[in-house]
């Protein structure tokens, strides 16, 4: 791999273990749930609608992942992924955005088509 690569797939990786930590939250959560009642609790039934939205943010991690490593400036599809994000709270956004201006800190965008400015 290279220096591009790398820095993608750390990006990539610390947003993916960002959504399973929520979802293995969730799950617990659910695992300590009192039995409900079929279609009668709204909690538990949020719970479930959380863990599926989850976990098809993973799936679309997942796609969005390998298609970004053949693109010019990998670092788009990245910011586009977490601003799009439905399953990702604003600090944690925050937090993901500064790592990826950080991994690509030392990287010529001029080199990769990175660009800054978004």
């Amino acid at each position: 791999m290279n220096p591009i690569t790398d820095a993608v797939q750390s990006v990539w990786n610390e947003i993916h273990s960002h959504l399973q930590n929520r979802k293995d939250r969730i799950n617990e959560e659910i695992g300590r749930y009192p039995t409900p009642i079929a279609g009668c609790d709204q909690q538990f039934n949020y719970l479930l609608e959380q863990r599926r939205q989850i976990q098809g943010e993973i799936n679309k991690l997942r796609k969005t992942e390998f298609a970004c490593l053949e693109a010019d400036d990998p670092t788009i599809a990245i910011s586009d992924f977490l601003q799009t994000s439905h399953c990702i709270d604003r600090e944690a956004k925050k937090h993901l955005e500064a790592l990826l201006r950080d991994r690509f800190a030392n990287t010529d965008p001029i080199a990769v088509g990175i660009s800054y400015e978004r």
